[in-house]
Order: structure tokens, then sequence, then C-alpha cells
């Protein structure tokens, strides 16, 4: 897939776009300079162990999901875990 199809601004606009980036971090700074990049353009990739991001278990939670980690490993166009 061609990476700037997944751009919803000119190219112009988003100064990292066709750009990949590949997060190994947990806890709160990895995860949120990833949404940063993602947010710039970059196809972000979030690469996790087995047992998940720590941060998924802080409170608070709300319907089994933290709402912390939430706030910081949002998904978009341009982001992904695995």
């Amino acid at each position: 897939m061609d990476n700037h199809s997944l751009c919803a601004f000119p190219l112009s606009m988003l100064p990292l776009c066709g750009v990949r980036a590949v997060e190994f971090r947990q806890v709160l700074v990895g995860p949120f300079c990833g949404v940063l990049l993602a947010d710039m353009g970059a196809d972000a990739i979030k690469v996790e162990t087995p047992e998940g991001d720590l941060m998924r278990a802080w409170p608070p939670m709300m319907e089994g999901y933290s709402q912390y980690s939430a706030s910081v490993n949002r998904k978009s166009a341009r982001s992904r875990s695995i």
C-alpha cells in the first residue's frame, strides 16, 4: 500500500507523511512519541511484548480498559500495534 494514500491532508501539511516509524517502548513516553509521529503523518507501528504494554493495566479502568493507556495508545489510520 502506498503510504501517501493514508494521509488525510495534503502532503505539504503533514511533514512525516511517507515515513515509517517503529516504536518499541512501553509506558507513556514511547507510546506518546508514537502517537505524535502518527499525528504528523508517519506510519507508526508499535511493537509490544506478548504480554502487552504494562500501562494497559493502569487505573482508572473502564469496562476492562485502562483510560490512562487509551489516552496515549490511541489508534489512527497511520498507527497500529503488533
